[in-house]
């Protein structure tokens, strides 16, 4: 199962400034899911023919926004020419959210020059606070028909939901223009000098796609929601296809290490996801989590498991 599919690092110039006329530097904006199933999809974008370009879907794979629990605000990752700004959307009727099989992450990925003026957070937190009250219930629906749509057996379920996400279309498009006119009103006024201050809400990450391929092993928690005492570790081999490896689970106390679980595998090819499961206790319990392979530790992973760690 392919939770990260491999990054292109050659990137091709697909943009021009002269394919997008906009007084901010503001390209296009995208719509995406992220769960562990079927990996990051991009289920609108503005214009359209962003999402058909594969290295803009490889980028988009790569940004930290699908890799952080409960972002405050947004997440920047900077790449070539372009800055990518990136906040979670919820739906404003859940408390809480897990990210499942079944019910993945939204976000929403802005795609600007990186030599225009920096985008005001006020003006994102509208943004994102708009689209989450008018149709952060129904996100589940661009979501379902991406899902059917590659799919023949299930075209007349594709076509029933093309009707049904029409409006949810049509709703971001006049939201993003609202966007996209209020940035250019603001530009020119004085008090927007004072947005182009550092922002200390603002996660900024330069470095966010080449941190993620350093990592040989990459990890990533969630919670099921069917069982919020147990926790799943997923931990994706980065580096290339390791051959007789060693996962072993140790238990931290203060001044000793426990083992509690060991498996060997005979072959871990690149890109496939190991699930670990562990039990949540009233106490924050530390794990060592080491991946070795014919004698070399390939990576160490840290774990903390808790009732009142947020994951």
């Amino acid at each position: 199962m392919n939770i990260d599919p491999f990054f292109e690092t050659k990137h091709d110039k697909i943009t021009t400034k002269e394919s997008f006329d906009s007084k901010v530097g503001i390209i296009g904006f995208f719509l995406c899911s992220f769960d562990t199933t079927s990996g990051l999809q991009i289920l609108f974008s503005h214009p359209s023919k962003l999402q058909n370009e594969k290295n803009e879907t490889n980028i988009l794979k790569t940004h930290c926004v699908w890799k952080i629990e409960n972002i405050p605000l947004r997440i920047d990752l900077k790449f070539s020419e372009f800055i990518y700004s990136a906040f979670q959307l919820q739906d404003p009727l859940e408390t809480e959210k897990f990210i499942s099989f079944d019910r993945p992450l939204y976000g929403i990925v802005i795609k600007k020059w990186k030599d225009s003026n920096p985008l005001p957070t006020r003006n994102m937190v509208e943004f994102k606070t708009i689209i989450e009250t008018g149709i952060g219930s129904d996100l589940s629906l661009l979501y379902k028909r991406k899902i059917v749509a590659s799919n023949p057996i299930r075209r007349r379920e594709y076509k029933e939901l093309s009707k049904k996400t029409a409006s949810l279309e049509q709703f971001l498009k006049d939201s993003w223009k609202k966007f996209v006119n209020q940035l250019e009103d603001d530009q020119g006024s004085s008090t927007e000098n004072l947005e182009h201050l550092p922002d200390p809400t603002k996660i900024e990450t330069s470095l966010c796609a080449q941190d993620l391929f350093k990592q040989k092993i990459s990890m990533r928690i969630l919670s099921p929601e069917e069982d919020s005492n147990r926790l799943m570790v997923v931990l994706v081999n980065q580096s290339e296809s390791l051959q007789d490896v060693l996962i072993h689970v140790s238990k931290r106390t203060e001044f000793f290490s426990e083992p509690v679980w060991e498996q060997e595998l005979d072959n871990w090819p690149l890109k496939e996801d190991l699930i670990l499961e562990f039990d949540k206790s009233d106490e924050v319990e530390k794990y060592l989590i080491k991946i070795s392979s014919r004698k070399t530790t390939i990576d160490i992973k840290s774990l903390e498991v808790g009732t009142s760690v947020p994951v």
